[in-house]
């Protein structure tokens, strides 16, 4: 592992949580059903989350002396409006940042001279 590579793989983290970001923000837009106000408001809540987390992954970025970029960017296009669908699929793309998050703490401490709990 070297830095360049860890921000290479950051910048796929970055690109990911700005899918995240657009795949909340639609999917508040388009639910449907019972409590749709309600769950189209948590659900613009994880979108902002979502933005805050886009933020610290870009300066995390550049503190390794990156640049973040948003090239070939792929978020989710989903047609989802039933709220079965759309948790199942939070819940599933949340389950892979998590284990992106471990994979890339391993990384940084691998690299040793950036602490993985700082990424």
């Amino acid at each position: 592992m070297n830095k360049e590579k860890l921000v290479n793989l950051l910048r796929e983290d970055l690109k990911n949580e700005y899918g995240h970001m657009l795949f909340y923000l639609n999917a508040s837009i388009c639910i449907q059903g019972p409590f749709r106000e309600e769950l189209g408001e948590f659900l613009r809540k994880e979108a902002s989350d979502e933005m805050n987390h886009v933020e610290e992954f870009g300066k995390l970025i550049v503190d390794l002396d990156g640049i973040p970029n948003f090239d070939k960017l792929d978020y989710p296009k989903t047609n989802l409006t039933d709220v079965r669908s759309i948790v199942q699929y939070a819940y599933d793309m949340e389950t892979e940042v998590v284990a992106r998050y471990v994979q890339r703490m391993e990384d940084a401490m691998e690299l040793g001279d950036v602490d993985g709990r700082y990424v």
